[in-house]
């Protein structure tokens, strides 16, 4: 369902308020933006808006952004505001959502996975990092929102086949290609990477890909470690 600016306008008054009016700006670029919120009715909050389809969709909890897995809120989802607040900060004196906004954190996403009922999304901000999963709840606009260590493993086994194939990998409206580096193809995904075994490497698994055995193995380039070990009927996590 396309995502709409008229019950963003609706409820303020752009003689009143300082927040930038409802205009759809679709500029292909995908930024996050959380916003601190100190409500004169709704009381402190968090606002997170992730930029799509030429608006902010919007979310607002009272529990602070986890920024490590194990923890989840919940997330309500609110009206979508235009990508102008994005760099929204000041005070709303009076009117719909009175009260001082500054920004908590802001950087660039990736998407990995959107379906009716979920998002995977890597956040790059400079408070926020990592991978991120918003996942519909109980109510129409309850989400569950948490800080996951992997990609799933739907993600990675769909990813293998396409590498092995050599075929572009379509994740969440985006079109992934292959990569090679020193002759090895490669998926990069967030600050991870999907990478085939080298065969001319010294390791036993280097000996089972000499002999036709398809494997590959997700690497986190931030820790420079390896995750997961990924055939074709398995995945693996270390």
């Amino acid at each position: 369902m396309p995502l709409s600016l008229k019950l963003y306008n609706q409820k303020r008054d752009f003689t009143k308020t300082p927040e930038p009016k409802g205009i759809i700006k679709k500029t292909g670029k995908r930024r996050f933006v959380i916003q601190e919120h100190w409500a004169k009715k709704a009381g402190h909050h968090f606002d997170f808006r992730l930029e799509m389809q030429g608006v902010l969709r919007s979310w607002a909890t009272h529990k602070e952004i986890p920024k490590k897995p194990g923890k989840r809120i919940i997330l309500f989802e609110v009206e979508p505001h235009p990508v102008d607040y994005l760099n929204f900060e000041g005070e709303i004196k009076q009117g719909y959502g009175a009260g001082i906004v500054k920004i908590f954190d802001k950087g660039t996403y990736n998407l990995i996975k959107q379906t009716p009922k979920e998002l995977i999304i890597y956040l790059k901000g400079k408070k926020i990092k990592g991978c991120y999963v918003i996942l519909k709840y109980k109510e129409p606009n309850q989400f569950l929102f948490f800080k996951t260590n992997m990609i799933s493993e739907k993600i990675l086994k769909y990813l293998f086949k396409c590498l092995f194939s050599n075929k572009p990998a379509h994740l969440a409206g985006r079109i992934l290609r292959p990569r090679k580096i020193k002759g090895l193809r490669y998926f990069r995904i967030g600050k991870y990477i999907l990478i085939e075994q080298n065969p001319k490497s010294k390791s036993i698994y280097a000996k089972m890909a000499q002999k036709g055995k398809k494997i590959a193995w997700l690497i986190d380039t931030e820790k420079n470690k390896y995750i997961a070990y990924v055939t074709p009927n398995k995945v693996k996590f270390l």
